[in-house]
């Protein structure tokens, strides 16, 4: 279980029973320490709550009243809120427009233009070299025919 105490008018915590029980043994949580878990409606003293830790020891003389302390810590709620561009809504009416068939199927020729060029460039390069070795054989059949 969650504990929280009060020290010097601030709040401190949340600690476990175990850790608030050597609070206790050290001296720095005592009776008259205001102290507060969930399920409490307000802070209330540690002899109250928990009992007394010296049942020896007269009660403690009439206190100020406790602190305002907040009974649970703040929790802020993050935010995830999704961006809004109000003038592309204003632009088309709210509605979107695609593009028609043929410039879809354009764009779609455009993005096939580095794999047809990545497929056809070896293709090409064995192509260009088988023409020249042959362009060069037949020049030398032709030059050899001439002499």
């Amino acid at each position: 279980m969650k504990w929280y105490y009060a020290e010097g008018g601030k709040q401190i915590g949340p600690v476990e029973e175990s850790a608030l029980d050597d609070l206790v043994r050290q001296g720095v949580v005592r009776d008259e320490t205001l102290v507060w878990r969930e399920g409490m409606a307000a802070w209330q003293r540690h002899a109250a709550v928990r009992g007394s830790t010296n049942p020896a020891a007269p009660p403690p003389p009439s206190q100020a009243p406790a602190p305002t302390l907040d009974p649970q810590p703040p929790y802020a709620q993050p935010s995830y809120s999704q961006p809004t561009y109000p003038q592309a809504a204003q632009e088309t009416g709210g509605a979107r427009h695609y593009g028609g068939f043929w410039i879809r199927f354009l764009a779609g020729l455009d993005d096939l233009v580095p794999v047809v060029s990545l497929v056809l460039k070896p293709a090409w390069s064995r192509l260009t070299l088988q023409f020249n070795f042959e362009s060069t054989l037949l020049t030398r059949a032709l030059t050899a025919s001439q002499s």
